[in-house]
This record gives structure tokens, sequence and C-alpha cells, in this order.
């Protein structure tokens, strides 16, 4: 994801100019990320509670004492947390790696950084104030309170530093329940954010998680009074429990993201951004690129660029091979979701080097991974007789998550009958998924997209619920 490399390096100066108001006393801005600091002396379990009703008391406790604060305050916790994370990139995705055995180091460092340092903070909280002859109303967005944020396996870093920030910024706490292949990493952000929020003058404990991670916990906590909100990230079972609990909830679900090509794509560019998308930390994005439509008369053009740039293309007994390996009882094999390439293919006794991004092959339509969500970087393409036929079958596919759809065209009317075609909270023209989540600038980035209960792309916002002030009289100066 070199693009995406750069496009950080960029955004990190610009951002680091950005927190200098908000840093401590005496503390310069780094030019680049730093060491990671030692510790701080905290008080208590740092967030690690081994007593779940300790940790959502201690965690509400902490959220009446951040909105006791003045914003000034508030606005210099979120740097100290952005500063953390930036610094601490680095060794997290090494400890993503190490502990759920999926994705690219080199990926996660990138996700991580994203979510550190373009992840919105209070601007998105906006005011506003309506005035007429007869009074006045002023609007702002109050937290909810305490949150509790379900975490996925998947993205066991970006995913808590992204919500974290966002819920803070907003004036929430959040109790964090992680997938127990990802407690380390859980504990270690938790710890990381609660270091960051002490040294900048804010609460202990304003985000929390326990010791010990079980489906009971999360089941409890759901259900705790002292719980206001739940964000609930992963596939329909979790939803569908989040949705049960009878509170407010943002829910993200799955996506079987479909591609289209079309006969007026630039095709060196279609087949260079289709991989960057659904090559990146091998797929484990649910925005990521997971099936592509190509019209039959650019689908040869296609699959050669996508060779040339250095991407494997298998032959039909791979593909027989790769099919049986990675589809078991009509399920995806989860060994190998977020594998690199090369694993997955000496799996049939084909060696590549990890310099190898992706698997691409040509499949049929009712290929099983054209339907399922697989969450690897193996491709599959699909021809099409047109770009009417592409639509058709992209909808089908999809399932009707709404989640994310790309095209590839130069027609942008066809772009627009896309877009209106497929109702997805994200659609992408001409370039990578992830650009549409702040991947390349564009967007803002989150780890959550809240098909499902409506929210979209979540925010600092998402988080808050409208609060209004009426003034009766007329209050108007002109």
């Amino acid at each position: 994801m070199q693009a995406g490399e750069e496009r950080i390096a960029q955004i990190v100066a610009e951002v680091l100019k950005k927190l200098q108001p908000y840093l401590l006393p005496g503390q310069p801005v780094p030019a680049q990320p730093a060491a990671a600091a030692a510790p701080a002396n905290l008080p208590g379990e740092q967030g690690i509670f081994n007593d779940l009703e300790a940790a959502l008391a201690a965690a509400k406790k902490a959220q009446a004492e951040l909105m006791a604060l003045d914003r000034e305050t508030r606005e210099k916790i979120i740097a100290a947390i952005r500063q953390i994370f930036l610094e601490n990139a680095e060794k997290l995705a090494r400890l993503a790696v190490e502990e759920t055995a999926m994705g690219r180091y080199e990926d996660k460092i990138v996700k991580n950084k994203n979510a550190a340092l373009l992840t919105p903070g209070m601007e998105d909280l906006e005011q506003r104030v309506d005035a007429g002859t007869t009074g006045m109303i002023f609007s702002e967005r109050g937290p909810f309170g305490l949150i509790v944020s379900i975490e996925p396996t998947t993205n066991p870093v970006a995913s808590p530093v992204n919500h974290g920030l966002a819920m803070i910024a907003a004036g929430n706490s959040v109790c964090f329940a992680p997938h127990p292949r990802a407690v380390k990493c859980c504990h270690e952000v938790v710890r990381l954010f609660n270091e960051a929020i002490y040294k900048a003058g804010g609460p202990v404990n304003l985000v929390v998680t326990t010791r010990d991670v079980s489906l009971d916990n999360v089941h409890r906590a759901m259900a705790s009074p002292l719980v206001n909100l739940i964000v609930a990230t992963g596939g329909h079972a979790l939803v569908e429990a989040a949705l049960a609990s009878g509170k407010k909830c943002i829910a993200g679900g799955p996506g079987n993201p479909p591609v289209v090509v079309d006969e007026t794509a630039d095709i060196e560019l279609a087949a260079r951004n289709i991989i960057l998308g659904a090559a990146f930390d091998n797929n484990l994005l649910c925005i990521a690129e997971k099936e592509v439509f190509v019209v039959d008369q650019v689908a040869d053009a296609l699959l050669l660029a996508m060779q040339r740039q250095g991407n494997y293309v298998a032959n039909n007994l791979e593909i027989q091979q790769l099919t049986k390996l990675l589809v078991v009882d009509g399920k995806i094999n989860s060994r190998f979701i977020g594998q690199n390439p090369s694993r997955i293919l000496k799996e049939i006794g084909v060696r590549v080097g990890d310099e190898v991004r992706a698997v691409v092959m040509e499949v049929p339509l009712d290929h099983p991974l054209v339907t399922l969500e697989q969450l690897m970087p193996v491709l599959p393409v699909v021809r099409v007789k047109d770009f009417a036929t592409a639509l058709k079958i992209s909808r089908e596919v999809e399932h009707g998550f709404r989640h994310t759809a790309a095209i590839y065209t130069r027609d942008y009317t066809r772009a627009a009958a896309f877009a209106r075609a497929m109702e997805a909270t994200l659609t992408v023209v001409n370039v990578p998924t992830y650009a549409g989540l702040g991947g390349e600038g564009i967007g803002k980035p989150t780890m959550t997209v809240a098909g499902p209960t409506g929210e979209g792309i979540t925010s600092p916002r998402t988080y808050t619920r409208e609060r209004n002030v009426v003034f009766g009289g007329q209050l108007t100066i002109v």
C-alpha cells in the first residue's frame, strides 16, 4: 500500500503541528514516531479489572469526571491519545500479528497510524443556533454516557483506537469487549489510553476492560443498567445479540463488496487499485474488495495487468485445489483467514515469496468465493456480458448488506446508476475501497460501517445525543 504509506507520511507532519497547542508543557512535537514511553505510574488497575461490575462502575464514574472538565482539557486528552498511539503504532502492529496470527505487519502499522491521526475529534460535534422573532433554539451534541464496544479479532488495535478516540471526543467512557484471540492487544490498548488520559489531566479508568474474556461477560455488560449504548462490530450473530439487548445499539455487520470493471475503465489503474484494496492487511477489512465482475471485452486485459503487477494468477487445476482448501462444508476455512498468499499457495504445492500480495482466480458466477465473505487475499474474477449484467449480479452477491461497493468506469452516468442500485453505505469510483475511509486522504476513517442500524460511517457525532435549549422572546439583533 505504497500510496497509503506516502499519504500517511504527509498527514503525520500536518497533524503533529496541530497537536502542539495541546501537548503537555515542555513536551515537543516529535518529528517522527518515537520509542514507546515508560508506563505512567497510574493509580488502580490501568483500566484492566478482574470484575466486570467494578470495571463498569469505574468507567461510569470516570465519564462524569470527564464531563466536569472544560473543552480545552478534553482537546488535550484527545491530542495525547493520538500521540501515544502514533508512538506505539509499530509495537502494536507486531503484537496484533503475533496474537491473532492474521494480517500483515506493515499494513497494520498503516491502519494503526490512520486510527491515531485521522479519526475525527471534537470538531465533529457542531453546535447550532436557530433564532427568530419568537425565540431561539441552541443545539449541542451530548454524550450517551458509558458505551460497551465489542471489538473484532480482525482489527484488534485499529478498531479500539478508532472507537475509543471518537467516543471520548464525544464525552463518553468505554468498556471494550475484545475477541478471545485479541485479549493481549486489548489490554495494551486500554493501558495506553489510560496512560495518555492521565498524563493529560483526565480521569483514570475512562477506558476499561476485563482481565478475562467470556461470552457471559459480554451479555452481562450489555444488560448492565450502567451501560447507555452498545457498539457491536462483527458478524450476524453478534449484531443480532446486540440488537436484542433492549438498548440503543450501533452495529457494523458483514459485507461482501463487489467490484465492477466496465469496458471504458482505465484497466491498469483498475488492476492496481483493486489489488491494493483486496490485498491490504490480507483482506481483513470488511470494506475490502471481495469479488470482481469485469465486462468480457476487457477481462483478459485486466487479468494480464494484475499478473504483470506481481500477483499470482491461478490456473484451472490450482483453482480447484484452492476451492477445496478454502471452502469446507459451504463455509470459509477459518485457518486461512488473513493469511499471506505464500502460505495459502504452499498448501497446494505452489511456492511464492511474501512479496506476492494476492492470488487472482477466474471463476464462474456460482463459485462459492463469489458469494462468501472470504477475508483473505484470494480474489475471484468473473466475466460478464455487459455493464447491466455486472450491476444485476453485484446486487445479488452483496446480499442486501448495503455495505460497500466499487466501480471502475469513465462513464459517470454508469457510476451514478451503480451507486443508486447498490444502495451501499460506501460506494467508491476508480479508487480502492479504503480510500473512502481516509486511506488516501479522502473521507473520515472509521472501523465501524454501521449499515444494519443506519448510522453509516461512524464518527464522534455518532456517539452523541442531540440536546436542545429553547429560549422564548425575540432574541435577534437584526
